[in-house]
């Protein structure tokens, strides 16, 4: 490494993760506008390629699925859930990255499908994982047709998308029993859910926003609601919560 690449290491590990995190919100505000009229196959590849979500290894899914603190509580409340099942469920992972998470679920889960846009994050995944008997999909949650399932896994995957592409997803989830749901939202429970923003790498948090599907224009219908785990993260003025819900759409 280069002396000047020596220094920016340094710094960025000087300092402290909320900035970090409120920074690298803001680069890619910029960053989603210059690249949102791309296919999102080209989007999130592009944001794996240029390691826009971290460094930690060939793929990285970023902060959300490698910090302790914010997947630690998030696997123990899911996999509490999925053992409450007479037989393991079969589980859908949409956009299932660089599946650090889940790997950690698979032992709680019958069949296990995951899939992601990105088709070399998904070879990868075939050849780290191929002892987890995973069936590991390459598509484009928005346009194709979804696998089978009991449960789907959605983590921190719709706070990247734009709102059109929001309600195309969300008109072919009620064909699941439970659907596992997490967001970056602001702490405050008095901000505006569903500001729509471009396809990318951040989240709506900037703009005191992040994802309720139950909120318009999804008003996704749902039979019961729980919040399985919540875990703050503060960055700057922009405090943030990463809340996972569990929807049941099937009436008990």
């Amino acid at each position: 490494m280069t002396i000047v690449g020596k220094m920016k290491s340094a710094m960025r590990r000087a300092t402290p993760r909320p900035v970090r995190r409120f920074v690298g919100e803001y680069l890619a505000q910029r960053w989603n506008a210059r690249h949102e009229q791309m296919p999102v196959e080209e989007i999130f590849s592009a944001i794996y390629r240029e390691q826009r979500w971290g460094k930690s290894g060939d793929f990285s899914s970023g902060d959300g699925t490698h910090n302790l603190d914010v997947v630690q509580p998030y696997v123990e409340a899911v996999g509490k859930f999925l053992r409450s099942f007479a037989q393991p469920p079969s589980v859908v992972d949409l956009g299932c990255g660089d599946f650090h998470v889940g790997d950690q679920l698979r032992s709680c889960c019958g069949r296990y499908i995951a899939c992601d846009v990105v088709p070399a994050l998904i070879e990868r995944n075939k050849e780290k994982f191929a002892a987890a008997n995973v069936d590991f999909r390459c598509l484009n949650i928005i346009e194709d047709d979804l696998p089978e399932g009991d449960v789907i896994f959605l983590r921190q995957v719709l706070q990247h998308l734009n709102n059109a592409q929001i309600l195309r997803i969300v008109q072919k989830l009620y064909r699941y029993k439970f659907l596992v749901v997490t967001e970056h939202i602001p702490v405050a429970p008095n901000f505006s859910a569903n500001i729509d923003k471009p396809t990318g790498g951040g989240t709506r948090l900037p703009e005191n926003s992040g994802v309720v599907l139950t909120e318009p224009p999804f008003q996704f219908k749902v039979a019961s609601e729980s919040v399985l785990c919540a875990v703050n993260e503060s960055i700057g003025k922009n405090a943030g919560l990463i809340r996972t819900t569990l929807y049941a759409l099937e009436a008990a």
